[in-house]
């Protein structure tokens, strides 16, 4: 699944949509995750058991190890291979064609933040 959001990420939009994968998993789920401020906070933390219980477990990578994140390489070819150039002119146009990209991958979800945004 993804989830696309426009706007700045902070704890409550990981929160949000940590909360609405984890009802949506069917068997135990490990989700690999950097050491950024927002996987790290303390409202983060707090919700760990309550994800646990649903069957989603939380795995940091250690610190300062940007080779062990996948996600560096993908973002980077979806900039730059996937998505093309006169995309990034216009927002509407740039979440057109990421959600096309995505959704060759799997299930896209818009946050609200996209709702007005969203053909």
């Amino acid at each position: 699944m993804t989830y696309l959001h426009k706007g700045y990420v902070t704890s409550e939009v990981v929160i949000s949509i940590f909360d609405d994968y984890s009802q949506t998993i069917e068997e135990p789920t490990v989700v690999v995750l950097d050491n950024a401020s927002v996987h790290t906070s303390a409202a983060f933390q707090a919700k760990l058991d309550e994800w646990a219980e649903r069957g989603l477990c939380i795995y940091y990578l250690p610190p300062y190890s940007p080779e062990l994140n996948k996600i560096e390489g993908f973002w980077k070819r979806l900039k730059y291979q996937l998505v093309p150039p006169d995309a990034w002119e216009r927002f509407s146009t740039l979440l057109n064609n990421l959600t096309s990209a995505l959704c060759e991958i799997g299930e896209v979800a818009y946050l609200p933040s996209l709702y007005n945004y969203a053909e």
